[in-house]
């Protein structure tokens, strides 16, 4: 009878341990208090759609965890993007205006949590192409459209904003080059007379002439990675037909079945020791047809023709094929901002 009793007083008091116990860890549970740390990659948001800005938030009263279960507001609105990734959050620029800071505000149990980002136009050159990153972060497409449209555009009627003295065939691919880069307001618009299209968008974040650091000088004429320093003596407001194949593009082979819309092919004329170097636009269509400067020589300035693809592949001088066997053939390149 008292081994019963003892054993009976063993296991009561074992019961009450555990309901003390589990009494004690539901306490500590409901009334510790939650903890909460918000991760964010950076101090500033770059205007890129490169490299997006990471938050990640984490919760709980023993150990931090990812926590995707919160509301995330960017102010203002509209001039982000949030993409979820593996229980982050990645914000990217995604507007034509920069501003110099958001908001984002993490809304989670009632709590509110608020951090002031910096906006910033980085001037990186991750791919050391001797531009900064930022004007490779332009709407390509339209780029394209527009510099071909301006191209073309002067086949049927030169516009008086291309000047006589760069009237040649890099004088026409610079033209269309900086007129593409502008804002497509209706005053511009009226000082062509003749444009194939006008309903593509302006969505860049920048316009020519007053490009970020670089202001005119659009084009590079020298070897070597971006440099805010010496900006005067790597960019110039225009370049000769080499300089800008060799600095200002990247050579994409020599195949025209490769070629893209807005392509330049290059051609070098030895018995032009004067302008060896000649260039054409190439416009992929249904009929892929090229829009070029002849030129000036010594009894006229010089005209812009358009001629296509099959009929310069059947050109009776080879010297002015497209094709490989064609040692005057220099190859065709494409603009670094657009690679």
């Amino acid at each position: 009878m008292t081994g019963y009793m003892l054993e009976k007083s063993i296991l009561s008091r074992g019961i009450l341990f555990i309901i003390i116990f589990f009494f004690v860890v539901a306490t500590i549970v409901f009334f510790f208090p939650e903890k909460y740390r918000i991760l964010v990659s950076r101090d500033s948001l770059y205007v890129s759609k490169r490299s997006p800005l990471s938050i990640t938030f984490l919760s709980g009263k023993f150990f931090l965890k990812k926590n995707k279960n919160i509301e995330l507001t960017i102010y203002p609105e509209g001039y982000c993007s949030i993409l979820d990734k593996d229980g982050s959050f990645l914000i990217f620029y995604n507007t034509n205006q920069i501003i110099d800071s958001i908001k984002l505000q993490i809304n989670y149990k009632n709590k509110q949590f608020v951090t002031n980002i910096s906006v910033i136009l980085p001037i990186s050159d991750f791919d050391k192409d001797g531009y900064p990153d930022f004007m490779e972060e332009i709407n390509k497409k339209n780029f394209l459209d527009w510099f071909c449209i301006v191209a073309e555009s002067q086949f049927f009627y030169p516009s008086d904003e291309w000047y006589d003295v760069h009237k040649d065939c890099s004088g026409l691919i610079e033209f269309a080059y900086k007129m593409a880069l502008m804002r497509h307001t209706e005053d511009w618009v009226k000082k062509f007379k003749y444009l194939p299209n006008v309903s593509v968008p302006d969505e860049n974040l920048f316009y020519f002439p007053d490009i970020p650091y670089l202001g005119k000088r659009v084009f590079r004429i020298r070897e070597g990675e971006f440099d805010t320093n010496s900006i005067e003596s790597d960019f110039s407001e225009s370049a000769s037909g080499s300089l800008l194949r060799n600095y200002s593009m990247v050579f994409k082979g020599r195949d025209y079945r490769e070629a893209q819309k807005g392509d330049i092919f290059f051609f070098f004329d030895i018995n032009n020791l004067k302008m060896p170097s000649h260039s054409m636009i190439y416009i992929k269509d249904v009929e892929p047809y090229f829009i070029y400067h002849t030129g000036p020589d010594k009894t006229n300035k010089g005209f812009v023709k358009k001629v296509f693809l099959n009929e310069l592949l059947n050109h009776p001088e080879i010297k002015w094929r497209p094709i490989p066997e064609n040692k005057n053939f220099i190859g065709i390149y494409r603009w670094k901002i657009l690679d």
